[in-house]
C-alpha cells in the first residue's frame, strides 16, 4: 500500500469505505465485493446513490451485482465519466 492514490481513485475508495463502513486504508482495488460481509442490498443501493451524486455515474443494480472487484467498478467509472 505504499503507492499514493490518484485523486479520483482516492475519492472512489472513500465512497466505498463510507458505504461499507470500513477504513479506506484497508481497501484495495483488487478486493472482491463478495469478500465483504457488509456488501448487501442496502450497501449496493447506497453505493449506486453515492456514485450518481459524486461521479454522475449511473449503474443498474443488475450491472452492479455482476461487478466482481472494486477495481472493475473503478475502471468502468473512469471510462464513462469526465475526469475529476
Amino acid at each position: 500500500m505504499g503507492l499514493q492514490r490518484q485523486p479520483m481513485e482516492s475519492k472512489f475508495i472513500a465512497i466505498i469505505g463510507y458505504v461499507l463502513e470500513l477504513e479506506e486504508q484497508t481497501l484495495e482495488l483488487s478486493d472482491r465485493f463478495d469478500a465483504f460481509p457488509e456488501w448487501d442490498s442496502m450497501a449496493q443501493l447506497t453505493l449506486m446513490s453515492e456514485l450518481k451524486e459524486k461521479f454522475a455515474f449511473a449503474i443498474e443494480a443488475s450491472e452492479l451485482r455482476s461487478v466482481e472487484t472494486l477495481g472493475e467498478l473503478y475502471r468502468r467509472i473512469q471510462a464513462e465519466t469526465p475526469k475529476y
